[in-house]
């Protein structure tokens, strides 16, 4: 009785190694069908090209300006300007629709006739107190148009640093003049009929080779490519 247990038991382990092979050959006959393959994701980048036009831009010279040659009169700001000169064309040949903001010093630098600043000069007769009543009497102010390059067409005002022009992509372009605005300093002129006002600009007339104010711009993408939701 007990061979015959141990004759069934090792049948019964026979049994189960043959079907384990048996298994094996299944399984490797009949393996899944499987397929690969790759490939790349591509896209182009949106161009970019906003630049300036012409070697001189920002970089403009005005003609000689000189104070307003009439006497004071009350109640009346006496000032005189270069007139409107170009001094920048910027356009977009990029895929990116731009802003551009330009910005401007709110102080002129002042460039004397000796070479030297204004401590070196030696009193004389007359002499302001300080420099920034030299740097007051001058300002500048730029003005752009999108349409039309001329002076006449650049009406809209730019403030410095913040007016934002929008340029098209592919064929935006913003035209932009600028004015140097002399104005004597007639706030007390009403005592003394301009004779203090006129001696400052004397003074200037003698001692200042010219006067300059910097120009910069930035242009920032304006919407993103491709448009977001």
């Amino acid at each position: 009785m007990t061979k015959k247990k141990s004759i069934a038991t090792k049948l019964l382990i026979a049994l189960a190694a043959l079907t384990l092979i048996s298994c094996c050959f299944l399984g490797s006959t009949f393996a899944r069908y499987t397929s690969g393959g790759s490939g790349t994701a591509t896209t182009s980048v949106a161009k970019w090209d906003v630049s300036l036009v012409g070697a001189d831009s920002l970089t403009p010279t005005f003609a000689d300006l000189s104070p307003e040659p009439k006497p004071y009169t009350p109640g009346t700001s006496r000032t005189n300007s270069t007139g409107k000169v170009k001094v920048a064309e910027l356009s977009n040949a990029g895929e990116v629709d731009a802003l551009v903001t330009f910005t401007f010093d709110a102080t002129a630098t002042i460039t004397y006739s000796d070479g030297g600043n204004f401590a070196s000069i030696a009193p004389g007769e007359y002499k302001p107190g300080a420099e920034s009543e030299v740097q007051d009497l001058f300002s500048i102010k730029l003005y752009y148009s999108t349409e039309t390059d001329s002076a006449e067409a650049a009406t809209n005002a730019m403030e410095s640093g913040k007016t934002k022009v929008s340029l098209t992509a592919g064929s935006g372009k913003v035209y932009v003049y600028a004015e140097v605005i002399w104005a004597s300093n007639d706030k007390g002129s009403g005592s003394d009929p301009g004779e203090a006002a006129d001696k400052l600009d004397t003074w200037v007339g003698e001692n200042v080779e010219s006067i300059s104010f910097k120009i910069s711009y930035i242009a920032e993408q304006k919407f993103e490519e491709p448009a977001g939701d």
